[in-house]
């Protein structure tokens, strides 16, 4: 029996998918996610990897077409508002089933176009013929609540010709009209410190491009993420680079910082090899809970693949 395949089609419906979950009512507008990472199994990127321009292509195209007809859908709510006042609300029974009610709103496709990357699946979480989408839409900040930028990211399972959505929100502090983060920095930006905190600035390189952390809460888990792995720092980087590779722990109480190295190539503190948290007991791979002490600043280097610039900042204090 020959196994299941991804084609461009089924890796578009499941993107539609994804735009139509990841929409975000405002009250004069809906705005859609313009970011989406799209995941396949190896069998499938690699046979799809020659004509991933034209995907994107028609991706593109499906998804404006998309927001064209719910837009066309909107103003029939317009519509429908018009003759409910025109008719002072007593409107014949065949218009007004014929009529949906409710506010319009304008349908917004991202001003800086939809962005879409393929991206291999190396960890094992996809089976042939499954499609996953990533898709990231950021939220202006709320400067006058003290909020700060918020980051919807939806996430859509195609399997088995079935969808499967999951979403959720972040939100990090410290943003400004002047400096938002760029999408790949945004997937890094911590989701639960309070406005005013911040521990640590992490910079770093990876298949991306650089980037910036701020580190906003007192334990972030670093590496590539993947199906079924949350990172706080999603590195794009090779597979030697774990799913959750390390963790890095801010003691409130000492005032220190402590790194848990929980990959299985390796991590490296200022050039110094840092012990592992997992040690076979028993037979079985555990977490034994071993950190070493990270200075104020130090280069972290994982795998021997990616870097990472570690600097307290001196705001940690203001947090107690």
């Amino acid at each position: 029996m020959e196994s299941a395949k991804a084609t461009g089609e089924e890796i578009i419906e499941a993107m539609l998918g994804n735009l139509r979950e990841g929409l975000e009512p405002l009250r004069y507008s809906v705005v859609a996610p313009g970011v989406y990472h799209v995941y396949l199994h190896e069998r499938d990127y690699g046979r799809l990897q020659g004509i991933f321009p034209r995907i994107q292509q028609e991706a593109r195209q499906a998804l404006t077409e998309e927001m064209r007809l719910l837009e066309q859908a909107e103003r029939g709510k317009g519509l429908a508002a018009m003759m409910q006042s025109r008719f002072k609300g007593r409107l014949p029974e065949w218009m007004r089933l014929a009529m949906p009610e409710g506010r319009r709103r304008n349908y917004e496709a991202p001003a800086e176009g939809w962005q879409i990357a393929f991206h291999q699946d190396a960890d094992g979480d996809l089976q042939p013929g499954d499609v996953a989408v990533h898709s990231l839409l950021t939220l202006p900040p709320q400067i006058e609540m003290g909020e700060g930028l918020t980051t919807k990211t939806v996430r859509t399972l195609r399997r088995d010709g079935a969808l499967s959505h999951q979403e959720s929100y972040s939100t990090a502090s410290g943003a400004t009209p002047d400096s938002f983060p760029t999408p790949r920095e945004i997937t890094s930006m911590s989701a639960d410190g309070p406005s005013g905190r911040e521990y640590a600035t992490i910079r770093y390189s990876d298949d991306a491009g650089e980037h910036r952390y701020l580190m906003t809460k007192e334990q972030v888990v670093i590496g590539r993420g993947g199906e079924g792995y949350w990172v706080d720092v999603e590195l794009n980087a090779s597979s030697k680079v774990s799913r959750e590779h390390l963790r890095l722990r801010y003691d409130r109480a000492a005032g220190e910082f402590y790194l848990k190295d929980l990959s299985s190539f390796g991590t490296t503190v200022n050039g110094e090899t840092t012990p592992s948290s997992i040690e076979e007991v028993a037979g079985e791979w555990l977490d034994i809970n071993r950190e070493v002490a990270l200075p104020a600043r130090a280069r972290i280097v994982l795998a021997g693949m990616v870097a990472l610039d570690f600097e307290a900042s001196t705001r940690r204090e203001r947090s107690g």
